[in-house]
């Protein structure tokens, strides 16, 4: 009798844990308009310019380029893998625009790009789409995502990815320096900017045009809510003292794993074992000065995918356990520490926030990471703020080198959407002009 009592509480168990699975995959997937990853099996997501696996994914209308999106599934079983784009207005919110408003073409394409890694560790499923292409025609300028999903299902959301698609309509003009301010004349950086724009008629900026100014295609920390100071002709100029200032922060932290018999700068070590590598950052200290010897190796945050030698970068590159490490005598109860950049999407992920280890007085957290160069910051997220803070462990001097990005968003009487109508980037202190 308890034999058959045992018996029947199991077979109670599995079928719950059956029914619970089950109710999962019938939860649609909140879908958020930003840079995400909303399954386990899914790693080192990337989108740029075709030719250029460093550039930031942004199109220009009628350009003829492409770009192209790649990530990497353990899951080594084949499914239907489907994607889509989306509108958004310049807040990364939906627009109202119908699909066939913004894109020729299907409404839901198939991703069927797909090559099997030749790693001895991890094994995985390397996808990569090329867009636009002959099922989709993007024709309206704007804020996007690109949202891939599974099996037909748009519920099933497997990642989503921002781009951007710009009508070249204005130039901008960038000036970026050292606070104008005396308080934070060695801590903060200062972009004033003008749009010139003899191709659009401008007649009420303040509703009409809207900014973003980015440092280091970080969103959380973005600028977005100048008015021009003046108007002259056809140009709109912003020149605040204040209103348009960030914290300079440090020079990107860095390493370097594309060969995994080298431990680069800013590792402590290696470990291979026989499920994978596991490589240990150099332990890190709050920094109290400007780290200029870190210059040559900053990347604004970004990553190179890679291994020494000949290979193929989408399927030979093995995957490394990574630990990092910041040293702490207590801990912050006030918010948490994050490991931030592109190896992050730029956001500030619950897979990268780190834990407070006592018995050893240090922040710590592991993460698997492809091989290739990386950078990144050390983010503090206070539980009031949306805005990663770095001046806790990083500082901030503006000495430091930075990538500022403006988009100019313009919504004309008779437009029914936001258009991006133009887009341009430079870096300070080096001051190398990017108009893209």
């Amino acid at each position: 009798m308890r034999v058959l009592t045992l018996f029947l509480l199991f077979l109670s168990t599995q079928l719950q844990a059956q029914v619970e699975s089950f109710d999962d995959e019938l939860i649609p997937t909140p879908v958020e308009y930003k840079n995400k990853i909303y399954k386990d099996n899914i790693h080192t997501v990337s989108m740029y310019q075709a030719g250029n696996p460093s550039s930031p994914p942004v199109h220009y209308l009628g350009g003829g380029g492409k770009l192209v999106l790649s990530f990497d599934d353990f899951n080594r079983d084949l499914y239907d893998v489907n994607y889509t784009i989306i509108h958004c207005d310049e807040s990364w919110k939906k627009s109202d625009l119908d699909y066939y408003r913004y894109a020729n073409g299907l409404e839901e394409g198939y991703l069927t790009d797909y090559s099997y890694s030749r790693t001895m560790y991890q094994q995985y499923i390397n996808y990569s789409l090329s867009f636009p292409n002959d099922e989709i025609q993007i024709i309206a300028s704007g804020n996007y995502i690109i949202k891939v999903y599974k099996n037909n299902n748009p519920d099933d959301v497997l990642l989503t990815r921002r781009f951007y698609v710009v009508e070249n309509l204005v130039s901008i003009e960038m000036d970026v320096g050292r606070a104008f301010d005396p308080t934070y004349r060695f801590s903060k950086q200062e972009v004033d900017f003008v749009i010139n724009h003899p191709k659009l008629n401008i007649s009420n900026p303040d509703q009409n045009v809207k900014v973003a100014v980015l440092q280091n295609w970080r969103w959380d920390n973005a600028i977005t809510d100048l008015k021009p100071q003046f108007m002259s002709g056809n140009s709109l100029t912003y020149n605040y003292d204040e209103q348009n200032t960030f914290w300079a922060g440090n020079e990107q932290r860095f390493i370097d794993i594309s060969n995994f018999n080298i431990n680069s700068e800013n590792v402590e070590g290696s470990l291979k074992r026989p499920d994978t590598v596991h490589i240990f950052t150099t332990k890190v200290k709050p920094k109290v000065q400007h780290s200029l010897i870190d210059r040559n190796t900053n990347i604004f945050g970004s990553r190179v995918i890679g291994m020494t030698g000949p290979s193929n970068v989408s399927i030979d590159p093995e995957y490394a356990m990574v630990y990092f490490y910041i040293e702490s005598e207590y801990e912050d109860k006030g918010g948490d520490f994050y490991i931030f950049g592109e190896l992050s999407q730029h956001e500030h992920s619950p897979k990268f926030k780190m834990k407070y280890n006592a018995d050893k007085k240090r922040y710590q957290q592991r993460v698997y990471l492809k091989q290739g160069v990386y950078n990144w910051h050390y983010h503090f997220l206070s539980e009031r703020s949306e805005v990663g803070d770095l001046r806790p462990v990083e500082g901030s001097f503006s000495e430091t080198l930075n990538e500022y990005t403006i988009l100019v968003y313009y919504r004309g009487v008779t437009d029914d959407y936001v258009r991006l109508v133009g887009l341009n980037s430079t870096d300070y202190p080096t001051l190398n002009n990017n108009q893209r």
